[in-house]
């Protein structure tokens, strides 16, 4: 069975030359945009001028740290996916990344093969996401006889029609 693909616009925020080029490299083959950035600061100021799908963000840069990074795209665009990417891995530093707004949390090194499985997997996630926002969005999937559930999913809340039950 062949797979969607889901082309995404990626900003890789990295300072190290050698994983911002490799990352480029496995996301360009898929045919995603891939825009770079070399610190905190630049790719702050790259969200600012576009809407991004996902970013790739580093923990450790020098002036801004990525948790830092981190909170300021979560609060400016919080339905961007994250995937934190870092060499200095602890269990502590991958559950503060994901409680403050991450996808997912990948050490370094990694294989291209674990790397496109997490990126695949966030942009899944984003695309589900957007449909069921479409999905309730259309006055279609709306009607008087459906009760609705709202629950948290972080870090904003989404809205779930659920069919009234058969009983009913």
């Amino acid at each position: 069975m062949a797979k969607l693909s889901i082309l995404a616009n990626i900003l890789v925020i990295d300072d190290e030359e050698v994983m911002r080029d490799s990352c480029k490299q496995i996301l360009s083959r898929q045919g995603h945009h891939i825009k770079l950035a070399e610190d905190g600061y630049q790719g702050l100021e790259l969200l600012k001028e576009k809407s991004f799908d996902l970013v790739i963000l580093d923990l450790k840069m020098p002036g801004i740290d990525g948790m830092e990074v981190l909170e300021k795209i979560k609060e400016s665009s919080p339905e961007t996916a994250v995937v934190v990417i870092t060499g200095y891995a602890t269990v502590e530093s991958a559950v503060e990344a994901m409680r403050r707004g991450a996808y997912d949390f990948l050490p370094k090194p990694f294989t291209p093969g674990e790397f496109r499985l997490i990126i695949e997997r966030a942009l899944e996630k984003k695309r589900l996401i957007l449909s069921a926002l479409v999905l309730f969005e259309s006055s279609t999937f709306r009607s008087s006889s459906n009760r609705w559930l709202y629950t948290k999913i972080p870090p904003r809340g989404l809205f779930i029609s659920w069919a009234t039950p058969a009983a009913n």
